[in-house]
């Protein structure tokens, strides 16, 4: 949130248990653009903020995968 963002986005999402997250951000041609988050998380909730600084305007893929659990959410960033 917000989505359509002008220069920042928060991610929020939580796990139910210990898990490797590795959250990407990818254009519309499937070009990765970032990764926000590789690495172990703890249970409970948690919250990624990213910035859109010298990345243009336009729709992108956010995908979060934790354990077996993969999620795609298209976020709008909007300069």
């Amino acid at each position: 949130y917000p989505n359509p963002f002008n220069s920042a986005v928060n991610i929020p999402f939580s796990l139910a248990a210990p898990e490797r997250v590795v959250l990407e951000l990818f254009d519309l041609a499937g070009q990765r653009v970032a990764v926000l988050v590789d690495a172990v998380r703890e249970a409970g909730e948690h919250e990624v903020r990213w910035r859109g600084e010298g990345t243009a305007s336009g729709v992108y893929l956010l995908r979060l995968r934790a354990g077996d659990f993969v999620d795609e959410r298209r976020i709008t960033l909007a300069k």
